[in-house]
């Protein structure tokens, strides 16, 4: 599966890096439910950068995953709540769990040093050497998942990041890039129909026509950036302690 032919949105990334992540690093309560799920897109440790999302960006998100068959939901006979996993194993094939894990680890943190990535993987997966990671790396690269970037000035190790999303998505963030990838505070997760059962029989999902769930995803994710935008340019103006522009007045004496 060329995942670089429609390149995944920001949110989707973030999505599919939870979950493997869950998956791999407490595998008892996996799946997730839609309120576990957005936690993890906004929880503050192991991510770059830190979000801020709500359901209206987390669901339409979901919906074009599911899509394109990189995500399911699942609704389990005596669970009352449906819960969502991934579908990257079965889409990519990989040789074995450890690049999936290091795929997971760049999906949620950015661009990262092999031995930023050793380090990190190791509560998702055990690598047992840099020769491992290598192992691993080379296979994402081969796979054109993953890309080794130049070296920086000072830098004893190269980077290495994922190309999931495209040059833009991918690129060292800038201060507008973190205004965009934050949205308003996270609000109580709800549900929105069934569709995949597991041990026992579930509603079955509507079908969603594809051009619709993709574009309310892209207008809904710009909504939440220029959301957080605003708020971002009020606090700032706040603490340099502008003048509010809706209070001023044109004439100047």
């Amino acid at each position: 599966m060329d995942l670089r032919r429609e390149p995944l949105s920001e949110v989707q990334l973030r999505v599919l890096g939870v979950l493997v992540e869950k998956q791999l690093a407490t595998p008892d309560s996996y799946p997730l439910t839609e309120k576990a799920l957005l936690a993890g897109c906004n929880q503050s440790t192991n991510r770059d950068p830190v979000v801020s999302y709500d359901t209206t960006v987390l669901r339409p998100a979901l919906i074009r995953l599911r899509e394109r068959a990189l995500t399911r939901r699942v609704l389990r006979a005596g669970e009352r709540a449906e819960k969502h996993a991934h579908r990257l194993d079965e889409q990519l094939q990989l040789s074995s769990t450890a690049p999936l894990a290091v795929l997971a680890v760049l999906l949620l943190r950015g661009a990262q040093t092999p031995g930023e990535l050793r380090a990190r993987t190791q509560r998702l997966h055990p690598i047992a050497d840099a020769a491992a990671l290598e192992a691993a790396l080379a296979e994402l690269r081969d796979r054109g998942l993953a890309e080794q970037l130049p070296r920086r000035p000072g830098e004893k190790q190269a980077r290495w990041r994922h190309v999931l999303g495209g040059d833009a998505a991918t690129a060292a963030p800038t201060a507008s890039d973190d205004a965009a990838r934050t949205g308003p505070s996270p609000l109580p997760g709800g549900r929105d129909g069934g569709d995949e059962p597991g041990n026992g029989a579930g509603p079955s999902e509507p079908a969603t026509p594809s051009t619709a769930g993709e574009g309310d995803a892209s207008v809904t994710e710009l909504a939440a950036a220029v959301r957080a935008l605003t708020r971002r340019v009020a606090a700032l103006e706040q603490a340099l302690g502008l003048p509010d522009p809706s209070s001023s007045s044109d004439d100047t004496v």
